[in-house]
């Protein structure tokens, strides 16, 4: 990616308790699906305090965890295998597209197509993201770490 598109990823500013908290923006490539992601808050089990996520970058919480993000998918991310990049985790995933539109595309190849103001949640399930629109697609995402989630 050639650096942060400025405005796709909302926020940037956390108030926790009327307290300014710093959070920045990091970019990321899964499969053919390149992302701005924006992590705002996680919790963790034991022994992780809660806050900004710190330290190296993960897709997923930590064990018994929560993490709130947002993604903005930039337009165009397709390649030749629309399956590229394809994932599961172990969570139970929460989603709201913001902004534009993108597909969902399943491990049995179904593209399942959002626009903003839909809602989804990904239990486990195998998946990658694909942007065939011309506009920056903006999704928040809430992963609770939920180990019986994986399909693998």
């Amino acid at each position: 990616m050639s650096g942060p598109v400025p405005g796709a990823v909302p926020g940037r500013r956390v108030v926790v308790d009327g307290t300014d908290v710093t959070a920045e923006p990091m970019e990321l490539s899964i499969g053919t699906a390149a992302a701005q992601i924006f992590d705002v808050w996680a919790t963790g089990g034991a022994g992780t305090p809660d806050g900004p996520p710190a330290g190296a970058w993960s897709l997923v919480p930590p064990d018994g965890g929560t993490v709130w993000r947002f993604a903005a998918f930039l337009p165009g991310q397709v390649g030749d295998d629309p399956r590229a990049g394809m994932h599961a985790t172990p969570t139970v995933d929460y989603g709201l597209v913001l902004s534009g539109t993108i597909a969902l595309v399943l491990a049995d190849g179904r593209e399942v197509p959002l626009r903003a103001g839909d809602a989804f949640v990904l239990r486990g399930a195998q998946h990658t993201w694909a942007n065939h629109g011309d506009t920056t697609c903006v999704i928040s995402f809430v992963l609770v770490h939920h180990p019986e989630a994986a399909e693998g």
